[in-house]
């Protein structure tokens, strides 16, 4: 019987692999040249049946190039009959095949890329041959060929994703440089009239002191409460433009120092308002420590800022480590935060409820924050019961 010589048997493509393994597992050669009728004919039930039912085409060659049979798929793929085009020229399916069957010499196997001719332009198709050989004798060629129509398209359009999302990145480069760069100069050119401000209304007090009205004192005080809100308004926004995930740092975090370094810096705070401060478990992980030093500021802040009256103030903090990640959570007893404002309380400007303190930077800042990582926070509260804001920080 003839025998097929397969070289580089690693090197076929995927999608024939298993075509192929059906066809040796059953004879290959001897099945399908019994098939075809090359031989004497000896019909093999299960072997025909995957022939016609594979989703790659077949083609059987003679040894003159000569198609002498075609499955199924050919007959889907060219939308002609089989009768148009067996006992012609293989080089009416494919522009001159034949020429590259004479060039394979001594290799037994050959795989390539070709254009399959049909009535109304090409289709794009990988195929395998492999010569048959009977008695150290050329009898024909096996041609087993996978349509590439779906791939190239599927590849276009991964390319044509990838192109926009390098463009969306290099826009987004651009947009933070610009917003930095913007953040900087409103810094710079709102600082210097506000500090004119203050620093005349500041005289203007010293020169009259004792002179003024109450009414004029309190217009004072309303004029330098209005710069120190503006002022703390610039550290803010230029605070939340200078963190983005190009700036970021990423090293193994001692996280135990950064929350003694954080409660320290608020201490005043802490004492002022008689705030109670627990932990639990706390874990390292890898992050930007002056990114993560502020998103535990922030949140401790927070949780002050919004305690209730009259009630000790506590706040506990404590955290879960996964195998996907770290989970943060800061819970207090503070006066809640209202359902319906929980959606908007981490965009810019907007303030935990209407008689807020805040200046609505905090929760953005540490929104952005917990981005630059790659991971989520969220708020769980009732109004009046206190909050915890639960981040997740990936590996």
């Amino acid at each position: 019987l003839p025998i097929f010589l397969f070289q580089d048997w690693l090197n076929i493509p995927y999608e024939l692999t298993l075509p192929l393994f059906y066809l040796l597992t059953l004879g290959l050669t001897g099945s399908i040249i019994y098939f075809f009728g090359l031989l004497q004919p000896n019909s093999n039930t299960i072997t025909k049946n995957i022939i016609e039912n594979t989703t790659n085409f077949i083609i059987l060659l003679d040894n003159n190039k000569n198609i002498k049979e075609g499955n199924l798929k050919l007959d889907e793929l060219t939308n002609i009959q089989s009768s148009d085009y067996i006992n012609k020229n293989v080089n009416i399916l494919f522009n001159s095949l034949d020429s590259v069957l004479d060039r394979l010499e001594n290799k037994k196997t050959y795989i390539n890329k070709f254009d399959l001719n049909l009535e109304d332009g090409k289709r794009p198709v990988e195929l395998f041959i492999s010569k048959l050989i009977e008695r150290n004798k050329i009898i024909g060629y096996l041609i087993i060929g996978n349509d590439l129509t779906h791939h190239i398209a599927t590849q276009n359009q991964l390319k044509e994703y990838a192109d926009n999302l390098e463009l969306h990145a290099k826009k987004l480069e651009k947009s933070n440089d610009e917003l930095e760069q913007f953040a900087a100069v409103v810094s710079h050119d709102l600082r210097s009239p506000l500090n004119t401000i203050s620093g005349f209304t500041s005289i203007l007090e010293k020169r009259n002191q004792g002179n003024l009205t109450k009414g004029s004192e309190e217009y004072i005080e309303f004029i330098k409460s209005g710069c120190k809100n503006m002022a703390d308004i610039i550290d803010g926004l230029l605070q939340l433009a200078k963190y983005n995930s190009d700036n970021c740092n990423f090293e193994y975090l001692d996280t135990e120092k950064i929350l003694e370094k954080v409660i320290l810096g608020l201490e005043s705070e802490i004492k002022s308002n008689q705030v109670e401060i627990t932990f639990g478990k706390i874990y390292s992980f890898i992050g930007d420590k002056i990114q993560i030093y502020q998103l535990f500021q922030n949140l401790i802040e927070n949780s002050i800022k919004y305690k209730k009256e009259n009630i000790k103030a506590k706040i506990h903090i404590e955290m879960e480590s996964l195998e996907i990640g770290t989970r943060i959570s800061i819970q207090d007893n503070g006066i809640g935060i209202e359902k319906d404002r929980q959606q908007y309380i981490f965009k810019i400007f907007n303030q935990i409820n209407k008689s807020s303190k805040g200046l609505g930077l905090g929760l953005a800042t540490c929104l952005k924050i917990v981005n630059n990582h790659s991971g989520k926070i969220k708020v769980f509260s009732d109004f009046g019961q206190g909050t915890t804001f639960q981040v997740f920080l990936p590996r």
